[in-house]
This record gives structure tokens, C-alpha cells and sequence, in this order.
């Protein structure tokens, strides 16, 4: 046991932890990345300049190829159809080379296009020497062999680059990758506390109209005990109740008039088909009998006029010219009789306006006080601020879930950046805010 204490192998030291801000992060795995672009610079450079040696020995080959004669005699039909192939194969060869200029400005952005312009003329040329190439080698075939073999030495170098070029894609993508996170963190990071100010500023808002709504109910409570509100309390009851006096009393005229509905029907059908005659003033009155009876007891010469008018109604009912059964008849003489002889309109007419009189006593007397005004406008004023009051909770609530949320989501990326900033950039990072 004691020798296993002294000989007991040592534990690896814990990975040394470099606290960094997302700001300094992200300029640390932005210039890793532009590392990676200036290590694989210099490799392609001097690939494509083997790339370019290479292009020009084919371009001279296919020039020989344009202007070489067969040395041996071909048969016509061959030599005819190798001569095509061979047109159409140098025709795309260098239209092929002309395009493919592979030196530039190596940047992260454009390495996917350069990969994929790289492949296409692989591509292109493979094809080409595959199909043209084989027809134009059966005339022509040490030209051909010569070209082949320079297109595999440049297909190589090609090769090669795509290597570099693939490996550094993906290395690039792990630090765009890692580099947009860390960016919606930053942004994250400025929204949080953005949203916590406006969350304070609403909270502050929230206070004033609790507190403005809390002095109002209190000075509306106020003036709902004071004197001049209880007067006024008072006077409104005293209108309700004469209102309710005139809605009495222009019933029972309604009633009274509806009761001769029929014979002044009668009455004016007869008139109408000239039957009876009667003043033109006595016709004119007719109709209110029927549609308004109020208007005509609110007028002195419209009672007079009516009772008149009455008076043929009952003597039409008398000479059989109205036709009523007996039971009608007699309740219908006993109504015109009643309001011919008595004062019952008279009397309706001066309590309306007795009535009327009393509502604009009443009504000048109110309109003294302005309690009425002041508490219709503070209401007006609390139920706005009712509504302002809803409306800021709610913007309260929604802005607390969505801090929340964003909370949450900072939490999730930050250590999902940690782990992947592990990964890519090859040391632990802890992130300080």
C-alpha cells in the first residue's frame, strides 16, 4: 500500500479555462479563420501555378494537334471523321482552358465557388477526352496521348487544391457557424436588458395611473358626498318623477282617443268618398286624432276643433251613417258624449303644461351646478386611464414572457458556444458577461 501511494501515477492537469467576453470570442475565432485563408493561400497559389504551366503546354499541344498531317494512308472515312472529332475536340479544349483561370483573390466567400469551377472543368475535360479524344487519338494519337497526359498532371494539381480547398471549407464552417452563434448571442445579450428597461418604464407607467385613478376615485367619492351632488340628486329624482307624471297623462289621452279609433276611421272614409261634408278645419284635424291625439290636446283650437268634429262623428253614429253594433255604439256615444260636454282634454292640456312648466323650473335650476359636468368629465377621464392601465399590464406581461424566453434562450446558447468553441477553436472557454 505504501509503495502504490509513492508510485501512484499522476492525474492530468485540468485543461487550463480561458474566460473571454462573446466580443473578444468572436474576434479570436474570426481571425482563426483568416488564419485558415492565409495557411492554404500559398498552398494554392503554387498549385495554380502549376496549373497554369500545365495549361499552356496543353494549349501548344493542341495547336500541334490543329496543324499535324497523318504520316501514314488513312482511309478516307476514318481520316474524315477524325478530322471532325478533331475540330470539335480542340474547339472545346480551349474554350474549356480559357474559362479556367484558377489564380485569384483567395477569400472565405468565394472557396465554395472556386471548388465548384474547379470540379466542373474536371469534369468537362474528362468528358471531352473521353468521347471527341478517343475518335480524334485513332488518327492522331501522339498528339492525343501528349494532351491526356498533361490534362491528368493538371486534373492532379486539380486534385490537390480541392483537397486543400475542402478541408479548409470545413474548418471555415465550423468558425462561420460558431461566429453567427456568438453573434445572435451579442444581439441577445443588447435585447435583454433593453427589455428590462422598457419592462421598469412600464411598471413606472403602471404606477402613475394606478395612482392618478386612486386620487380620482378619491375626489369623485368626494363630490358624491358633497352638498351640491345631493341637490342635484335630488332635482333629477324630481324630474324622473313629473316625467313620469306626463307619461301618465299622455297614456290616458292615447287611451281616450284609441277608444273612437273605428269611427273616426268610419268617419273619414265617409269624408273621403264625400259622403258627409264637414270644415276644411274639422278635416285637418282628423288625422292628428288618429296619429297624434297629444298634439291635438296640447292645442286649444284643435280641442275646439275636435270636439266639433266629434260632434259629426256622433251625429254620423246617430243617423246610422257610422255603422257600429248596438254594444259598440253606445260605449262610443258615452266617449264623444264625455269629451264633447266635459273638460277631460282641457284639463289634460293644463297638466302637461303645468308638468312642463315644472321640468324647465327644474331643469334652469340644475343647469346652476356643475357637479353633473365635473363628474361625467372625471369619469371620462378614469375610464381612460382604466383602459391605458389594462393595456400597460398587458404589455407588462408580454414583455416579462418574452424577456423570459430570451433568458432562457441566451442560457441554451451560451453553452451550446462553450461546447462548440471547445471543439473548434481547440481550448475550454468559459464566456464572462
Amino acid at each position: 500500500m505504501f509503495f502504490k501511494k509513492i508510485f501512484k501515477p499522476k492525474q492530468p492537469a485540468e485543461p487550463a479555462v480561458e474566460n473571454l467576453s462573446l466580443e473578444v470570442l468572436r474576434e479570436k475565432v474570426d481571425k482563426l479563420k483568416q488564419n485558415e485563408i492565409e495557411s492554404v493561400r500559398p498552398k494554392l497559389n503554387s498549385l495554380f501555378d502549376k496549373m497554369v504551366e500545365e495549361k499552356k503546354i496543353i494549349l501548344d499541344d493542341l495547336k500541334t494537334l490543329s496543324a499535324t498531317e497523318p504520316t501514314e494512308e488513312i482511309h478516307p472515312n476514318l481520316y474524315k471523321m477524325a478530322t471532325e472529332a478533331r475540330k470539335l475536340f480542340i474547339d472545346k479544349m480551349n474554350r474549356a482552358l480559357s474559362d479556367f483561370n484558377p489564380q485569384r483573390q483567395i477569400s472565405a466567400e468565394n472557396l465554395s465557388e472556386l471548388d465548384l469551377d474547379l470540379a466542373k472543368f474536371v469534369n468537362f475535360t474528362t468528358q471531352t477526352i473521353t468521347t471527341q479524344g478517343r475518335q480524334v487519338g485513332v488518327v492522331f494519337g501522339a498528339q492525343i496521348k501528349s494532351i491526356q497526359f498533361h490534362v491528368q498532371q493538371l486534373q492532379s494539381f486539380i486534385k490537390d487544391a480541392r483537397n486543400h480547398i475542402q478541408t479548409s471549407l470545413e474548418k471555415i464552417g465550423k468558425f462561420v457557424t460558431l461566429l453567427s452563434r456568438v453573434q445572435i448571442q451579442i444581439e441577445l445579450r443588447q435585447q435583454i436588458p433593453e427589455l428590462d428597461k422598457k419592462i421598469k418604464a412600464l411598471e413606472e407607467q403602471k404606477g402613475a395611473l394606478e395612482k392618478a385613478l386612486a386620487e380620482d376615485s378619491a375626489h369623485m367619492k368626494k363630490l358624491a358626498e358633497g352638498e351640491e351632488f345631493k341637490r342635484v340628486e335630488n332635482i333629477e329624482r324630481e324630474i324622473q318623477k313629473i316625467e313620469l307624471e306626463k307619461s301618465h297623462v299622455k297614456n290616458s289621452i292615447s287611451s281616450t282617443f284609441s277608444g273612437l279609433d273605428r269611427p273616426l276611421r268610419k268617419m273619414e272614409k265617409l269624408i273621403v268618398d264625400g259622403r258627409v261634408a264637414v270644415d276644411r278645419d274639422l278635416a285637418k284635424v282628423l288625422q292628428p286624432c288618429l296619429h297624434d291625439p297629444v298634439a291635438v290636446v296640447m292645442s286649444d283650437q284643435k280641442i275646439a276643433d275636435a270636439k266639433k268634429l266629434f260632434k259629426q262623428v256622433l251625429k254620423s253614429i246617430n243617423s246610422g251613417g257610422i255603422s257600429l253594433n248596438d254594444r259598440e255604439r253606445t260605449k262610443r256615444e258615452e266617449i264623444l258624449t264625455e269629451i264633447i260636454e266635459g273638460n277631460e282634454l282641457e284639463e289634460a292640456k293644463r297638466s302637461l303644461e303645468a308638468l312642463r312648466e315644472k321640468l324647465a323650473s327644474l331643469s334652469s335650476e340644475k343647469s346652476k351646478f356643475t357637479i353633473s359636468k365635473q363628474m361625467a368629465e372625471l369619469e371620462r377621464k378614469m375610464e381612460r386611464n382604466r383602459s391605458a392601465l389594462k393595456d400597460t399590464q398587458t404589455k407588462i406581461e408580454e414583455s416579462i414572457q418574452k424577456s423570459m424566453v430570451l433568458k432562457q434562450e441566451s442560457e441554451k446558447g451560451i453553452a451550446e458556444i462553450e461546447k462548440s468553441a471547445r471543439e473548434v477553436v481547440g481550448q475550454q472557454i468559459r464566456l464572462t458577461f
